[in-house]
């Protein structure tokens, strides 16, 4: 069997690697963030409506 150089498989080296892991890790502390917030947003909102809370 005969491999031109199209037909090899590319790996991306380490730097890429670790950088994606990062991205990926910043990315899920996002999410992880955003549904803390909505769960927070979600139980103050409606008592900042009615005036059981204030903001100072």
């Amino acid at each position: 069997m005969v491999f031109s150089e199209d037909s090899r498989v590319k790996i991306p080296c380490i730097l890429h690697l670790i950088r994606l892991g990062y991205s990926y890790l910043s990315l899920k502390n996002n999410l992880r963030q955003n549904m803390q917030l909505t769960q927070l947003r979600d139980w103050l909102l409606p008592m900042l409506m009615n005036g059981q809370v204030t903001v100072a």
